[in-house]
């Protein structure tokens, strides 16, 4: 959501925006407006675009890993690697090595994706290719 847009539905702006969603979910589940776009947009485009098993699936800029949990809970089985700069503390506790969605995650720059020697069927990427110097190179 964009200040404007915002503006347009009666907030100030897009904190204002996350501020009143936290108020109106005191659990923080869905946490900001970036987060509730995403759990609420994300499960329907994987199920009409992801294979539903045999998934392989690179999540670029995966920050805590939560788009992990939302394609488990969605019932895709097979493998998901999140890759992001940093490494985060949710990450131990979000890896399922036996799950029939494997997840792992690694701390790599994506632009030097090539030295992870992987092929994948399919790419998340949400609010990180923004960030990178080289998008063709990323995608190689």
């Amino acid at each position: 959501m964009t200040a404007s847009s915002g503006r347009a539905l009666g907030w100030a702006s897009e904190r204002d925006f996350d501020s009143r969603l936290k108020n109106a979910d005191p659990s923080g589940e869905l946490c900001s407006s970036a987060r509730y776009w995403i759990n609420r947009t994300l499960p329907a485009l994987v199920r009409e675009y992801f294979p539903r098993t045999g998934l392989k699936v690179l999540d670029l800029g995966c920050g805590d890993g939560g788009n992990g949990l939302l394609l488990a809970a969605e019932g895709f089985q097979g493998e998901y690697l999140g890759v992001d700069l940093f490494p985060s503390t949710y990450w131990p506790g979000r890896t399922l090595a036996d799950a029939p969605l494997r997840r792992s995650y690694v701390a790599a720059d994506a632009h030097a994706l090539g030295s992870l020697n992987q092929r994948f069927n399919a790419i998340l990427s949400i609010t990180a290719f923004e960030h990178f110097a080289d998008d063709e190179r990323v995608l190689r």
